[in-house]
């Protein structure tokens, strides 16, 4: 097994980089292997907004929030690393907000009268 490169003294950490330093012709190359490719259209794609279904069109809308909110907000999108960005937590929260109260979001709000 390979030593891992911060181990490794300078000397070696030299004669692993010389190897990165030769030219590599086109003969010595193979195609990607399925899962290679795979890694390589990941690597190659933004990270960017979330995607939405064809023919929608993202809506921005700045939202202010408590700084103490948003820190543990970003804690929680990076301990979940490709589960949920910051958009698709802030949007799941909305949807089962809403979800949970959803005869009031049906039921517009009566208009006021005047007795009298």
């Amino acid at each position: 097994m390979k030593k891992s490169f911060l181990k490794m003294s300078p000397a070696e950490r030299e004669a692993d980089l010389a190897r990165l330093d030769k030219e590599v012709s086109f003969d010595q190359t193979k195609p990607l292997s399925a899962k290679g490719r795979g890694l390589w259209e990941l690597a190659k794609r933004s990270r960017g907004r979330p995607r939405k279904p064809q023919g929608q069109k993202a809506v921005r809308y700045m939202v202010s929030m408590d700084p103490s909110l948003l820190t543990a907000v970003e804690a929680f999108v990076a301990a979940n690393k490709n589960k949920l960005d910051r958009s698709k937590l802030i949007a799941l929260a909305l949807r089962t907000y809403l979800a949970a109260h959803q005869e009031a979001v049906q039921r517009p709000h009566a208009s006021k009268r005047r007795a009298g």
